[in-house]
């Protein structure tokens, strides 16, 4: 395993790359393993179909801005991966000599955590109960 791949793994980020012209996705090792993908290599249509909800609509929309304003993005989404369990991924890119470039990050651990955390305030929230409101991460003053 190479210094890199050990990094990726570690951390659970890693790199991909899209290309327009051929509407093909290149992973890193650490990005295969995340999205649980059996080839470093898949058509765009392999990320898009673990898309949840709106996110297939939004990454579309995300990749056309890249590919026509140069744009840096950044966004978190909700995948379905092929064991059925659910993840959210953070992913970074910008769009530079006919290919779109960027990270994605495993962020499921911090988006539970950001999940429990808020319920346990809400549920210790005496104001909220006696208002009979629900309380929420910004009533909680929980940062995003």
């Amino acid at each position: 395993m190479t210094l890199v791949d050990e990094i990726g793994e570690v951390a659970g980020v890693g790199g991909w790359e899209f290309d327009v012209a051929t509407s093909t996705c290149t992973w890193s090792r650490a990005v295969a393993r995340i999205l649980e993908l059996d080839a470093l290599t898949t058509p765009l249509d392999a990320f898009v179909a673990l898309q949840v909800g709106d996110g297939r609509a939004q990454l579309a929309a995300w990749l056309h801005d890249a590919t026509t304003s140069g744009n840096w993005f950044d966004r978190e989404l909700e995948v379905r991966l092929p064991s059925g369990r659910h993840a959210w991924v953070r992913t970074t890119g910008r769009f530079t000599g006919g290919v779109v470039r960027g990270i994605i990050h495993d962020v499921t651990a911090r988006r539970r955590m950001r999940g429990a955390t808020a319920k346990t305030c809400c549920a210790r929230s005496s104001r909220a109960r006696r208002a009979g409101s629900q309380c929420s991460i910004a009533t909680c003053g929980i940062s995003r």
